[in-house]
């Protein structure tokens, strides 16, 4: 008789991962999360995905990872009641009005003309000090 062998998990997994470990011969603890912990899971998952899209180095591999983030998007958007043909119709307007990332352009600063305070993108980048740090020398 050989003995068993324990792995801790932890994590959110996909809703037929269970019963594909199961038909290995796996035995899995697996429960239901409430919403909240399902959500605040789903955001962890979302950090790990694009983690793995970041570190990924073959269009392959790539195209494997985005369609992991794309499922947990799609999920967290389900929570929220958001369906996914509504925020196309968003991406799109946005991208027709502000355009996508496919130039590369990179911003290196901004500058504004200190004599107006209610200037919006003044007022935007003081509202993120950490993001946007003011250069004062």
């Amino acid at each position: 008789m050989t003995g068993k062998r324990r792995f801790r998990m932890k994590t959110l997994v996909r809703d037929k991962m269970p019963k594909r470990l199961g038909k290995l011969g796996v035995h899995v603890d697996v429960y239901p999360l409430s919403p909240k912990d399902h959500l605040d899971h789903l955001r962890l998952k979302l950090q790990e995905e694009v983690a793995e899209v970041l570190n990924a180095s073959t269009a392959k591999d790539i195209k494997e990872e985005i369609a992991d983030v794309l499922e947990i998007l799609y999920s967290i958007s389900k929570y929220y009641g958001l369906q996914i043909e509504h925020l196309e119709k968003k991406r799109l307007q946005k991208q027709a009005e502000r355009g996508g990332f496919t130039k590369g352009l990179y911003v290196e600063f901004v500058e504004v003309e200190e004599s107006d305070e209610s200037h919006p993108v003044i007022e935007y980048c003081l509202s993120q000090p950490d993001k946007y740090p003011e250069i004062t020398d």
